[in-house]
């Protein structure tokens, strides 16, 4: 049984939901466990992102990643194919807690294999490469370093799920969201269509089955891409499509529950029957 004094259920203040990055161009080959990164520098050289300009191709300050898809676009006679998000993790988290969130997020390929965690953390900043990446994937990434920055009680609160009740990582991922999230907006799934109001752990009772396998089916399957011609991400919406279940779950009945073949279920039904048979036996 969930225990509220294991989770963070108070507010932490979000100063502000500012985004920094540029585009670039790279072509040199990089190893599956190390993406080249040109501006490992900026971290101890520079404070103020404004002073980046002379050092960065394409600086870029706003308020969400929602113009990215026609920055990505040619720009100048340039194919960039490299983005650089720069960061500064939320003072509520400590190192232990951002490493193990972003090992957690590559082990479940919210990450790209080359993703040095350790790197990230200690540039506070990110290199993907989205030559060969979905557009929605690629806002998987860039949310999933985002969330350092605005998300530290979703984060200490999935971390509670996975590490002390052994909750699988897709289903803490759906549940923590019931437990406080700031902006659904700047995400790329929620738990249903509103704002959810339940803020202890102990009384979420309604976990719909379809969001944790619509999750895992869009992050297995590569972030099935947005519409052609389309100039806005669309993963919240691929992500609630995947699955049609009607089943809902008690949290609690997840816990200590290996579900990976539930996941991996080629069917809502198949996967529902599953579940029916772990809780029988």
């Amino acid at each position: 049984m969930l225990d509220n004094k294991d989770f963070t259920t108070a507010n932490i203040p979000i100063a502000s939901y500012h985004v920094s990055y540029c585009l670039f161009q790279d072509t040199k080959k990089y190893p599956w466990n190390g993406i080249n990164n040109p501006y490992s520098f900026l971290n101890t050289e520079y404070k103020d992102f404004a002073a980046l300009e002379d050092k960065l191709e394409k600086v870029l300050n706003t308020a969400c990643f929602s113009g990215l898809g026609s920055y990505m676009r040619k720009d100048e006679n340039k194919d960039y194919n490299r983005i650089i998000y720069i960061f500064n993790k939320h003072k509520a988290l400590s190192d232990e807690e951002c490493l193990r969130w972003l090992l957690l997020a590559k082990q479940n390929k919210f990450l790209p294999r080359y993703t040095n965690i350790k790197k990230v953390l200690q540039n506070s900043n990110a290199v993907f490469d989205y030559s060969n990446v979905t557009f929605n994937l690629l806002y998987v990434y860039l949310t999933i370093i985002r969330m350092l920055v605005k998300e530290p009680k979703f984060i200490k609160n999935v971390l509670v799920l996975v590490d002390k009740y052994k909750i699988n990582y897709f289903a803490a991922f759906i549940a923590a969201k019931y437990y406080g999230f700031n902006n659904f907006g700047h995400a790329f799934c929620s738990p249903s269509n509103g704002y959810p109001h339940v803020n202890k752990p102990n009384e979420l009772k309604k976990v719909q089955l379809s969001k944790i396998l619509g999750l895992y089916r869009f992050i297995q399957q590569g972030g099935p891409d947005m519409e052609k011609g389309a100039k806005r991400f669309s993963a919240t919406n691929k992500v609630a499509s995947m699955s049609s279940s009607a089943m809902l779950l008690d949290i609690n009945m997840l816990e200590n529950l290996d579900i990976e073949n539930v996941l991996a279920a080629s069917t809502d039904k198949e996967a529902e029957t599953l579940l029916n048979k772990m809780w029988s036996s």
